[in-house]
């Protein structure tokens, strides 16, 4: 049996549940990590929390290397709303004589669905799952 060790970084508060090859292989607390024993050869992972998850990894297990994982936040999530920093001071700069050429209640509307993709649909790319 191959040995795997996940660690878990995600922000979010609970417990892990972690899925090799559709089975349910166990859970990993918060703030945690876990040990597991999978049999060697070819796998797909998972991660579930709540109602997040990670979209599939796939790893090939050694019986001689012990394979390390670590489960956090998609980084891509938050990267929106730095560049989104700049077409807002852009369009503060676009004043003429304090008249702006449309209304500021649309400048948060993108930023609003881009987070509401990751909270609905997207959800299962919230977590991100990488080898060590």
């Amino acid at each position: 049996m191959a040995k795997l060790i996940i660690t878990k970084t995600v922000r979010t508060a609970g417990d892990i549940e972690i899925i090799v090859d559709g089975q349910r292989l166990g859970i990993v607390a918060d703030n945690g990590t876990a040990e597991f024993e999978v049999s060697a050869g070819a796998h797909q992972l998972q991660a579930k929390l709540k109602w997040m998850g990670s979209t599939g990894f796939s790893m090939v297990c050694n019986d001689a290397l012990t394979t390390n994982l670590v489960i956090s936040d998609n980084p891509y999530i938050h990267y929106f709303a730095v560049f989104y920093i700049v077409p807002i001071l852009f369009y503060l700069n676009m004043s003429r004589d304090g008249v702006y050429p449309f209304s500021p209640y649309y400048l948060p509307l993108p930023i609003v669905i881009y987070y509401l993709y990751f909270f609905t649909a997207g959800s299962h790319k919230r977590m991100m799952i990488k080898k060590l």
